[in-house]
């Protein structure tokens, strides 16, 4: 029988769909055609593989009358493996494990080639240890988890390092591990699953595990042309910050022969004119001295100087005018009212207030708080609550906006008094006289002139516009008039007003007067200008002056045609790395290879996993670089997050079901290794993950690390029930170390005569310590064989009922109880004096009274009184119907 046998296959093997892109890689690029001959040919591509590429893509755009150097070789049929489809690779052994956990040294976990391996152990046995070590050197979803040294241990730094040995082919090949460096390739076409994995595979869009060498393939040229594109564009940013800094910011003329030739530079332009322009004859060197002489004292230039001037003397005139305005007597007389009005008003209506208020509930009604929240309550009212209605509201079915309770009576009249009061004029003018305050206060704050400002104004008019007299008229202004300003800020009682320094005159008059001066001279200068002999001239000089400045930049202006061409071909190369095209391909032969049966395994592996009735299915979400993207979706509600809506049993069932999935979209039978795969899982959601373990091992290696005991029995009796037997492993702990291992099953699934034929080995075995006399030596051994036996009677016990219960099996056969029926008086008394006889060597005293330990005749007596009993019972009960 085969788990898989009767499993959909995808609608497209891989041999036809890798001779379809070497078809389609037709219409692609000459490098992209090279770039994919070199993946089907290696496994990754080198850094001087990237680097030729690079120079492909480069010389496809140059314009070079040069041959090229490497002619592109592309992909063609005789380029296709015929291995392209893979080999199946299975684990044979994992040892020499180092720096992992508290591992042991010198031990080696084998697995079978083929079948199914079961590796048993119980906490911190060092189980998980290995299977940490094959996450990370194989293939897994989520391999990201650390992998720590011995805690207990000296400090080490060292990486965690491990020898694999696997078979591909029908050949083993070692492989040497170390954690974080790439190992074999081969190893990542074995995968691993536990619950991080299962994470991953139903909360997240993933990528499909196992790809098809096509798709495969496909992926790679993506990975090829992001990889490249990256190149380019590090290229590009570099180009486009190399401008020379002498032709970032030209200092020549727009309008000049030189200035049009700079502003058109591009990376066609030809450099023979700049040169050309940069040399000047000797007389054109005679005429640009001589214009330089005439024109120094140019009109233009020096009107322009004055308009900045009378700009910056303009600015000074408005700002003494303003803080003038704010400061002066009557200003501040003004101010001194208003403030003395507000206070008045505020206080005709605070003693309003609490003559219409006093007898509310809470005191302070009318104060400036209260009024603030009286504001914002309307504001509430009328643009939220009730909008269009006039504040306050309160009708029969009006609430308070502040509590958001109904209004009783007596609270909407107050309500309305309250309304009323504030819209009363006492109250009104009160706070009209309060913004009154602030505006004047406002107007003085804005009237700000800094000591920065009176320096520089102060010494344009002194030094620059030579009036040192008005000079000082505006510094004794300007000291007194911020004083002034300082000391109205500060003030806000009447009472109480500052004592303000005595404000000289404001040196308006001086200042206007210097500014009808320069706009006299600014238009003498724009007459004597505005000349067209005096225009040509200026062209002229301008012209030479431009050429000039292009002599000593020529060097640049080469580099900069350079830097252009290189810029337009790396702009090129960039849209040749493009992946949208790839994707496109990617997606469509996704719908050939992957996804019919990638949906119609997963519903299959639901249903064999006992959870169909979640109705989950698997979906295409998109395709991103090339590599097509899957998720579990709800079919009721496919916007649910599957994670939050399942229970954790369900979710490892469903993850499951998904990683057994990708399987489909495989071309070979390659191992998959599962690490406590049943953690949450029910009696029955086990018993389902056990068959179908069983029933994959049937066709690929199927390894299971496992802890629990009712799966461990789960997995052997599905097994035995395809004809099939389970390969065993067992991992211990020592005193301070773990991972020991041992190539047998537990003790507590074996049959009892299978394990009866190991005990007898074991006694064979250390049978020499009592013939040599090494008597501690022996006595330890065979306290520990009594107590096995003793174990082993227990077992025998349990395997004669076990036609009716098992203590791993949740069912009562009835049909079977007729076998009970065989055990007599003789087999009850044979087993329990056998059992009386294995306890005291258990028990401490033995050794302390002198009692010699057994013989290794009278444990080979003992071996044979149980095999001869279970031999006896067995018999007896397969003649029974």
């Amino acid at each position: 029988m085969s788990g898989t046998s009767n499993q959909p296959q995808p609608q497209s093997s891989s041999a036809a769909a890798m001779q379809e892109i070497v078809r389609w890689s037709a219409r692609l690029v000459s490098w992209q055609r090279d770039a994919l001959r070199r993946l089907c040919q290696q496994e990754e591509l080198l850094e001087q593989d990237l680097v030729e590429l690079a120079k492909l893509c480069r010389e496809r755009h140059e314009s070079s009358n040069t041959p090229p150097a490497k002619i592109p070789e592309p992909l063609c049929a005789s380029h296709i493996r015929a291995d392209a489809g893979g080999q199946a690779v299975a684990l044979k052994s994992i040892g020499d494990v180092a720096h992992v956990n508290a591992l042991a040294d010198g031990q080696v976990l084998k697995f079978r080639e083929a079948g199914l391996t079961v590796v048993f152990g119980g906490n911190r046995s060092g189980k998980s240890g290995y299977a940490r070590v094959l996450k990370k050197a194989c293939r897994a979803r989520a391999a990201d988890t650390p992998i720590l040294p011995n805690v207990y241990g000296p400090p080490s730094y060292d990486p965690a390092t491990a020898t694999l040995e696997y078979a591909v082919g029908g050949k083993s090949v070692p492989a040497n591990w170390t954690d974080g460096t790439p190992t074999d390739d081969a190893l990542s076409a074995i995968s691993v699953f536990d619950s991080d994995c299962a994470i991953v595979h139903v909360e997240k869009t993933t990528g499909v595990a196992y790809t098809p060498a096509a798709l495969d393939l496909l992926e790679r040229l993506a990975k090829t042309c992001r990889d490249l594109r990256g190149r380019f564009v590090l290229e590009q940013e570099s180009l486009k910050a190399a401008i020379p800094a002498m032709l970032a910011t030209p200092k020549c003329h727009p309008h000049t022969k030189v200035g049009k030739l700079v502003a058109a530079l591009s990376a066609s332009s030809d450099v023979t004119p700049f040169e050309q322009l940069a040399v000047l004859a000797e007389d054109e060197s005679k005429r640009l001295e001589t214009l330089r002489a005439d024109l120094a004292n140019d009109p233009r230039k020096v009107a322009e100087q004055l308009r900045l001037k009378k700009q910056r003397l303009l600015q000074t005139v408005t700002k003494v005018e303003v803080l003038n305005a704010v400061v002066n007597d009557s200003a501040a007389d003004a101010f001194r009212q208003t403030v003395g009005d507000s206070i008045a008003k505020a206080e005709a209506a605070r003693v309003a207030a609490e003559g219409l208020f006093k007898n509310e509930p809470l005191p302070k009604v009318g104060s400036d708080i209260w009024r603030s929240l009286w504001e914002t309550a309307r504001k509430y009212s009328e643009t939220e609550a009730y909008p269009n209605q006039v504040f306050p509201v309160t009708g029969s079915e009006a609430r308070c906006v502040l509590c958001q309770q109904e209004l009783q009576p007596d609270a909407a009249l107050r309500l309305t008094r309250f309304e009323t009061f504030v819209r009363e004029n006492a109250q009104k003018s009160a706070q009209d006289a309060k913004q009154s305050i602030q505006r004047v206060r406002n107007g003085i704050l804005a009237a700000n002139f800094t000591w920065r400002e009176q320096a520089d104004a102060i010494g344009q008019v002194r030094d620059e516009l030579e009036s040192p007299a008005v000079a000082g008229e505006l510094r004794s202004f300007l000291t007194m008039a911020r004083w002034r300003r300082r000391l109205l800020l500060r003030a806000s009682k009447p009472e109480v007003w500052p004592t303000l320094p005595l404000l000289p005159s404001a040196p308006l008059v001086g200042l206007k007067a210097m500014e009808t001066g320069l706009n006299t001279r600014i238009s003498e200068l724009q007459n004597a200008a505005n000349t067209e002999a005096h225009r040509l001239l200026e062209q002229q000089l301008q012209e030479l002056e431009d050429r000039v400045w292009l002599a000593s930049v020529l060097k640049d202006v080469r580099e900069d045609i350079a830097r252009r061409k290189k810029l337009a071909v790396v702009n090129s190369t960039i849209g040749d790395a493009d992946t949208t095209g790839i994707t496109t391909k990617s997606t469509a032969l996704a719908k050939k290879l992957v996804t019919a049966a990638l949906r119609d395994r997963f519903s299959q592996e639901v249903d064999r996993l006992g959870v169909s009735r979640l109705r989950v299915e698997l979906v295409q979400t998109n395709s991103q670089y090339g590599v097509p993207k899957f998720k579990v979706s709800l079919v009721a509600k496919p916007s649910a997050e599957v994670g939050l809506v399942l229970s954790e049993g369900e979710h490892g069932c469903i993850a499951l079901a998904a990683f057994l999935s990708e399987l489909a979209t495989a071309d070979d039978k390659s191992g998959i290794v599962f690490d406590d795969p049943v953690c949450s899982l029910d009696h029955d959601y086990r018993r389902a993950v056990a068959k179908r373990l069983a029933e994959e091992s049937l066709d690929r290696q199927v390894i299971v690390f496992t802890h629990d005991i009712v799966f461990l029995t789960q997995l052997d009796e599905q097994s035995r029930l395809l004809g099939a037997q389970p390969y065993y492993q067992s991992v211990g702990r020592g005193d301070d170390r773990s991972g020991f291992c041992c190539s047998e099953a537990p003790m507590k699934i074996r049959p009892v005569l299978d394990a009866v034929k190991g005990l007898e080995k074991h006694l064979n075995n250390v049978s020499h310590f009592h013939k040599t006399g090494q008597i501690h030596e022996w006595w330890r051994h065979a306290k520990g064989i009594t107590g096995d036996l003793r174990d082993l009677w227990e077992r025998a016990v349990e395997q004669v009922i076990s036609p009716v219960y098992s203590r791993f099996d949740s069912k009562v056969d009835t049909k079977n109880l007729v076998k009970i029926t065989v055990l007599t008086d003789v087999d009850c008394k044979t087993m329990r004096a056998a059992y009386g006889r294995c306890s005291p060597l258990q028990h401490s005293e033995s050794s302390a009274a002198g009692t010699p330990p057994p013989t290794p005749q009278e444990l080979q007596k003992e071996i044979d009184e149980l095999h001869n009993w279970m031999t006896s019972v067995q018999t007896r009960q397969a003649s029974v119907s």
